[in-house]
């Protein structure tokens, strides 16, 4: 299963490991906009996977997708782009 997540402002692609109970995790971009234009934008990129939004509704993120990406996101190559992109919006 191939999913497309946005977790908060981030954008993650997420393919499962072992059935579903393990995903790796691969950063896509940061992402400021409504969950309409986050779907619009990255089904053009990703027409095949399927889409989940931490906190939504209609598409919710999944137990291991979340504990997935709450992994990933403590890792320190993720730490470093995150940390840049934040020094980059406040002296842009």
């Amino acid at each position: 299963m191939e999913i497309v997540a946005r977790y908060g402002s981030l954008i993650f692609r997420c393919w499962s490991v072992k059935l579903g109970t393990r995903y790796q995790v691969d950063f896509i971009d940061f992402f400021e906009g409504t969950d309409k234009e986050f779907i619009e934008k990255y089904r053009i990129k990703y027409p095949n996977y399927s889409f989940q939004i931490f906190m939504d509704k209609r598409k919710p993120l999944s137990r291991s997708v979340r504990k997935s990406i709450t992994e990933y996101i403590k890792t320190p190559e993720f730490l470093q782009r995150n940390r840049d992109y934040n020094l980059t919006k406040l002296l842009g």
